[in-house]
C-alpha cells in the first residue's frame, strides 16, 4: 500500500507488482536465508557467544545458559510419551491461522487454537486438566516481560517519530544519495534508524515518500531502492535489541533477550556487510 500510494511506481502496475519487482532487490532476506543453513551445516563457523552456547551444549548438555534458567525452570511435567502426533501441533497452529483470517483478528485465533488444544489434549489425556490450566496461565506469564518490552519499544519508536527524527536523518543524507551511491546509503541509513527506533513497520511509510522521488530524479532504479528500504529495515529490527522479532524469538525460545540478541549480532551484522556490498556493486554497475 505505502508502494502503491507513491507515483513513481505507478509504471510497475500497483502496490504487490511493485513489491514482486523489489523481492530480487532484497539483498538481506536473501543473504539470510543463505546463512541460516550454512550456519547449521558448518560451512559459516559458529562465531561469537553462538559458539559459546554451541560448546555449552554439546559437552555440558545445557541448552540454555544459568542466565537463562529461571525461564525454565517452572515448566509443567508431563508424560506424554507415546500419545503425542505430529498433528497434535499441526491442527492448533492451522486453527489459529484460519480463525485469524476467516475473522480478520488474532485475538480470535488465539482464543480458538487453545480451545483446540483442549479439545485434543484432554480426551486423549496428553493432558489433565489441572495441567493443561497451569500451562494457560505460564504461558500468559511469561508474555508479561515480553509486552513490557514490545510497548517500551512502541512508546520510544512513537516519540522518536513524534520528533520526526527518520526525516531529519534523511534530509541529513540526501546530499550523498546520489546516482549509484544511493542504493546502500539508503539501506545503511534506514538500518540505522530501524536499529534505534525498532520501526520496522512504521518507518518505510516516512521514508518511502522521501526517497522514491529522490531515486527517480536520480535515475536510480525503483525497484532496487525499494528493495534497499525494505532491507534496511529488516536488518535494523533484526539487529535491534528491542524489536518485537527479536522479543518474540527470544520469548518462544525461553532465552534471555539480550543473551539472544548477542548469539545473533554477529551473523546480523555478517548479513548487514554482505547485503551492503551488494547494493554498492548493483548501484555502480546498473547504474
Amino acid at each position: 500500500g505505502i508502494f502503491e500510494a507513491q507515483p513513481e511506481t505507478a509504471y510497475l502496475g500497483g502496490g504487490m507488482s511493485a513489491y514482486y519487482s523489489a523481492m530480487p532487490w532484497m539483498f538481506y532476506a536473501w543473504i539470510c536465508v543463505i546463512i541460516v543453513p550454512f550456519v547449521i551445516l558448518g560451512i559459516i563457523p559458529r562465531i561469537g557467544p553462538m559458539k559459546k552456547a554451541w560448546r555449552r551444549a554439546e559437552e555440558e548438555n545445557k541448552p540454555y545458559s544459568d542466565y537463562s534458567k529461571k525461564f525454565n525452570e517452572e515448566l509443567p511435567e508431563i508424560d506424554s510419551a507415546g500419545k503425542v502426533k505430529v498433528w497434535h501441533f499441526l491442527v492448533p497452529i492451522l486453527t489459529v491461522v484460519a480463525i485469524t483470517l476467516l475473522m480478520d483478528d488474532i485475538l480470535y485465533g488465539v482464543i480458538g487454537g487453545v480451545l483446540m488444544c483442549g479439545i485434543l489434549f484432554l480426551p486423549s489425556r496428553i493432558m489433565t486438566f489441572d495441567q493443561f490450566s497451569d500451562c494457560m496461565i505460564n504461558g500468559m506469564q511469561d508474555m508479561m516481560w515480553l509486552a513490557v518490552l514490545i510497548v517500551s519499544g512502541a512508546t520510544l519508536r512513537y516519540g522518536v517519530n513524534e520528533i520526526e527524527m527518520p526525516q531529519f536523518v534523511i534530509e541529513a543524507v540526501s546530499p550523498y544519495m546520489s546516482g549509484a551511491f544511493l542504493p546502500v546509503v539508503v539501506f545503511l541509513t534506514v538500518a540505522i534508524l530501524a536499529f534505534v527506533t525498532s520501526g520496522i513497520w512504521a518507518l518505510p511509510a516516512v521514508i518511502t515518500p522521501i526517497v522514491l522521488p529522490l531515486a527517480a530524479a536520480v535515475g536510480t532504479s525503483i525497484p532496487m531502492t525499494m528493495g534497499a528500504i525494505i532491507s534496511g529495515a529488516v536488518f535494523g529490527a533484526h539487529a535491534c535489541f528491542y524489536a518485537d522479532v527479536t522479543v518474540l524469538t527470544s520469548a518462544a525460545a525461553k532465552i534471555d533477550n539480550m543473551e539472544h540478541c548477542m548469539t545473533q549480532l554477529p551473523y546480523c551484522i555478517m548479513g548487514g556487510i554482505l547485503a551492503a556490498i551488494g547494493f554498492l556493486v548493483a548501484g555502480l554497475v546498473l547504474i
